[in-house]
């Protein structure tokens, strides 16, 4: 008999980056999964993930944005939790989704399961009554939940010694690409082609800083003659990078692409991945690739900013233009340093492949009721 929990992974946005990494984890743990998920936002850059997968899904009729709203969606996990013996159901924990969590933590002591978070870690706040008002909420959300998984292992380090909740229910699971995917047919290179290729990838939003993206690009190009900026993603942004493109030949936007060997051709053309604003899991993307990535300090960074090294990997800019812009055009001049960094972003990437992601979720999730 398989002593394996089956898991309702509960996913108010599939996008097609989290389909493939359930999919493998399926494959390479023998974990049985559903996964109840929202409709996809194409309007907000999401794409769906295409092609057959391991686990079931089942479709609500909530999207991400209304998702706690709809009672369909409070009817579907009430019969969903009833009609199958789930070891444990992992219900992301955002402010927004607070209403399900409260329905799902009510619901376990009925029908007994446990309750599972893959999460970020709640920032310690500032000043006296900031740092308690966060630690209050913190380990009162937190304590809902049977087990937290944070996205990485200095995440989960950080909330224990905050004392957001014991070491016994904090676990990590770094958060990757399918690396698989990424790595076949792929052979590490250092690029050292003529011009200088940067590239943004990621949804176009604001938060990206996409008007800093065409600063730096215009001063960048004083800097290195012939330099060209590719960009991949979509979203509410895109008339204004449609835009940019008219008027400057040097750039060219591709859209949204899931595609990975089209994606492998981008990056396989790029020198250095450039993304001034929010930042997550396009440093890991870049890191696959070997491409250092550099960006500029923000609060609302992802924990993926944690695998970034100033000066090793890739270049947390301090936002100064001119100054980021000749540090910018000095390591894409050095030969030596350059490929140091490349060879260093690659590495780093080693330690964050699909495989360990899967090892560290499968030791996660292991719930025995």
């Amino acid at each position: 008999m398989d002593d394996k929990p089956h898991i309702l992974w509960i996913a108010p946005n599939l996008n097609h980056y989290k389909a493939r990494f359930l999919d493998r984890l399926v494959e390479r743990t023998g974990l049985r999964i559903t996964v109840y998920a929202g409709q996809k936002l194409e309007d907000l850059g999401h794409r769906a993930h295409e092609g057959e997968v391991r686990f079931n899904t089942i479709l609500s009729r909530a999207s991400k944005k209304n998702f706690s709203l709809r009672f369909s969606v409070y009817q579907d996990l009430w019969r969903l939790v009833r009609s199958k013996k789930f070891g444990a159901v992992l219900m992301p924990l955002e402010r927004k989704h607070l209403p399900i969590v409260f329905y799902l933590f009510t619901m376990k002591f009925l029908i007994g399961y446990h309750l599972v978070t893959y999460n970020h870690p709640f920032s310690p706040g500032r000043g006296a009554v900031g740092r308690l008002m966060h630690w209050g909420a913190a380990r009162f959300l937190f304590g809902l939940y049977d087990r937290v998984i944070f996205y990485t292992e200095k995440a989960r380090n950080e909330a224990v010694a905050w004392g957001h909740l014991p070491a016994g229910r904090a676990f990590f699971a770094n958060n990757t690409l399918d690396t698989d995917e990424i790595w076949r047919d792929f052979e590490f290179r250092v690029n050292t082609s003529e011009p200088k290729i940067l590239l943004f990838i990621g949804r176009l939003m604001p938060n990206k800083r996409l008007d800093l993206l065409m600063k730096y690009y215009q001063a960048l190009k004083e800097r290195l003659p012939g330099l060209r900026l590719n960009i991949i993603g979509d979203g509410p942004e895109a008339p204004f990078i449609r835009k940019a493109t008219t008027s400057d030949p040097g750039i060219t936007w591709q859209g949204a692409v899931v595609d990975e060997a089209a994606i492998r051709r981008y990056m396989a053309a790029a020198h250095l991945v450039f993304v001034p604003g929010v930042s997550g899991l396009s440093i890991v993307h870049a890191f696959t690739y070997g491409k250092p990535y550099a960006t500029l300090p923000s609060s609302r960074h992802g924990p993926e900013i944690a695998y970034l090294i100033n000066g090793v990997n890739g270049l947390m800019l301090p936002g100064k233009k001119l100054r980021d812009c000749e540090t910018l055009a000095a390591l894409l001049r050095d030969v030596g340093r350059y490929a140091a960094m490349c060879q260093a972003a690659f590495e780093t990437a080693q330690g964050l492949s699909i495989g360990h992601w899967c090892r560290q979720m499968e030791t996660a999730l292991s719930i025995h009721a």
